[in-house]
């Protein structure tokens, strides 16, 4: 290269660019703050869950009711191309609020979600087998005591009495935002534990 190409390519054309690191300590606050704010959602849902029930269970009137008809309805639909099953209880409550006798189809617990191929590597808390077991210990005729909407009597809370095939409950709620708070605190603790290491090793 000539004295002339030289100074064309002035200062730019004789520097050397220096590699720098990217800065990926934005990632784990980003996805620390993620999960503070699932904590936060999952927090207010386990508190509106036990609002809910604290008032169906106190301010409802109680009620003894017959079951009948208590089955295992089933759905399927497709997620991610695999074949997905929906399963959950419906039962009939039979119950009387003062002289008038009122009949109401609801669905005890939650529904229970299987997909072909998929493993579980936890234990859920409600499976297929547990919503048969239920349904076995309700033949018709059994009796359950319920509460009811005194604005809408037909409105029913089954609070305690499918306690053992729901598995939306206060305490999943409440595990699951100490959970994610956890893991965001940890991520954001991580992230400006390297950006401050970051920072001093470049001062």
């Amino acid at each position: 290269m000539t004295k002339n190409e030289k100074e064309a390519l002035g200062p730019r054309g004789s520097a050397v660019p220096q590699s720098q690191k990217p800065d990926r300590t934005g990632l784990l606050f980003l996805g620390g703050y993620f999960l503070l704010f699932c904590a936060v959602v999952l927090g207010v849902g386990a508190g509106w869950h036990a609002y809910r029930e604290h008032v169906e269970s106190t301010r409802w009137p109680a009620v003894a009711a017959q079951l009948s008809d208590c089955h295992i309805h089933t759905g399927y639909d497709s997620w991610h191309g695999r074949a997905r099953s929906f399963h959950s209880v419906e039962c009939s409550f039979n119950y009387d609020v003062g002289d008038i006798p009122y009949v109401v189809q609801a669905k005890a617990g939650d529904t229970v979600s299987i997909v072909r191929g998929q493993i579980n590597l936890t234990r859920p808390k409600v499976t297929q087998p547990s919503l048969q077991q239920w349904v076995k210990r309700h033949p018709k005729g059994a009796v359950e005591t319920i509460h009811y909407d005194p604005a809408h009597p037909d409105r029913i809370s089954l609070v305690g009495v499918d306690r053992d095939i729901k598995w939306q409950t206060t305490a999943g709620y409440a595990r699951g935002a100490v959970t994610f708070a956890v893991a965001g605190a940890g991520l954001l603790l991580l992230g400006m534990r390297l950006r401050r290491g970051a920072s001093g090793g470049t001062s």
